[in-house]
């Protein structure tokens, strides 16, 4: 099965008749700080709404996107609560796998901004746009790579090793440019249950990683509420070398 993420950037939040679960557009307003407390953004509550959509389409929500819950024993979904005002910041349903289905980025927990790296993690972002993609199911070797030709050494595994060896925190504002961003597993075929996925952090909220041989670029709010269905995203310095504080 294709994994869920686009390759192309240049579309509006949408459904790709191809089977890719997605297409998405720049930031989703996510340092917009005009907008009024406990209400999204137009663009990422579009953003949201399609990811829900689609996590619901197949089959990986425990409640629907409107709120709803789904009952199993009779595969419909069952009303528990009333419409209440458009993008007003409700619990977000949860996963099959009971994971948050949507993973919004706190505006008080942002993670490392472009801006602020240092020169060493700006050159791996450089490196990141320069290193071809890999194969398919090799998100962690396109990784390796990277860092290889960083002159960091040779740190190999899959992804879901790296994200045990490497992965301690799930705190945005622990995460700097430069990092590893991981899953040990998700839904979308026998490898990414086996081998999890994995992904570079760019800074500005923003993840690079290898899926289907092409190298995409993904709002780290949508990387992680797609490939966060079955456990917690995490991230960390690969092989343990800080690029920055």
């Amino acid at each position: 099965m294709r994994e869920p993420l686009p390759a192309d950037e240049t579309h509006t939040p949408g459904v790709h008749d191809s089977g890719n679960a997605l297409t998405h557009d720049a930031r989703c307003g996510e340092n917009d700080e005009s907008r009024s407390p406990g209400v999204r953004d137009s663009r990422e509550e579009a953003l949201r709404r399609r990811t829900l959509a689609m996590l619901a389409e197949r089959g990986l929500l425990a409640q629907a996107p409107d709120g709803t819950r789904r009952n199993h024993s009779h595969q419909h979904f069952e009303h528990t609560r009333d419409a209440q005002q458009q993008n007003v910041i409700e619990a977000e349903p949860l996963t099959i796998y009971h994971q948050p289905a949507w993973r919004a980025i706190d505006p008080e927990r942002k993670p490392q901004a472009l801006m602020d790296a240092s020169a060493r993690q700006r050159d791996l972002v450089a490196l990141a746009h320069a290193t071809p993609a890999a194969e398919a199911d090799q998100c962690a070797a396109w990784v390796e790579r990277v860092f290889l030709r960083m002159g960091l050494g040779v740190v190999t595994g899959d992804a879901s090793a790296l994200y045990h060896a490497w992965c301690q925190s799930s705190d945005t504002r622990c995460l700097r440019v430069g990092m590893i961003v991981a899953v040990p597993a998700h839904p979308y075929g026998a490898g990414g249950r086996s081998w999890g996925h994995v992904g570079l952090y760019l800074g500005d909220s923003r993840v690079r990683h290898c899926t289907d041989g092409r190298l995409v670029d993904a709002p780290l709010e949508l990387w992680a509420s797609i490939y966060g269905v079955m456990a917690e995203p995490r991230w960390g310095w690969l092989g343990g070398i800080a690029l920055g504080s």
